[in-house]
């Protein structure tokens, strides 16, 4: 349990930290933070995974009234499945390696195309959270 609230919350919080300062002093800056659809919709048996992603939603949501007006924009991606790694470590779960299920859901290349995109917007929009996930899922 520690580790996921190390990691998520208190990760996201202490790099935007870090770089929040210098991107206020250099006028201008972005934030995207990566959450998951966890973080906007509750996932039986994952209480805590859940929590922690819905504290980087709502951390991110904060940050970026505090930056309103200073050309610095904080985003948020709530991306569902990905096919990494991640998934072989779960017996029970559908997305096992070799499943017809895994092979359906989102390239990590796909989330990064989406990010940037956000990334990329004009200076003037700003996207405050995007979800994404596979077409097989539904949140």
């Amino acid at each position: 349990m520690g580790f996921l609230i190390d990691t998520n919350v208190l990760g996201t919080a202490m790099m935007s930290k870090a770089v929040l300062p210098p991107m206020i002093e250099q006028g201008s800056g972005d934030i995207l933070n990566i959450a998951s659809v966890a973080g906007v919709h509750p996932i039986a048996g994952w209480a805590m995974y859940c929590a922690t992603k819905h504290a980087v939603v709502g951390f991110a949501a904060s940050l970026a009234q505090e930056v309103v007006g200073r050309n610095s924009r904080v985003q948020t991606i709530c991306p569902g499945a990905i096919d990494t790694p991640f998934w072989d470590d779960l017996e029970a779960d559908i997305y096992r390696a070799g499943t017809e299920a895994r092979a359906q859901i989102m390239s990590a290349e796909a989330v990064a195309d989406i990010a940037l995109g956000m990334l990329r917007a004009p200076r003037n929009v700003f996207v405050r959270q995007t979800v994404v996930f596979p077409v097989n899922e539904w949140h």
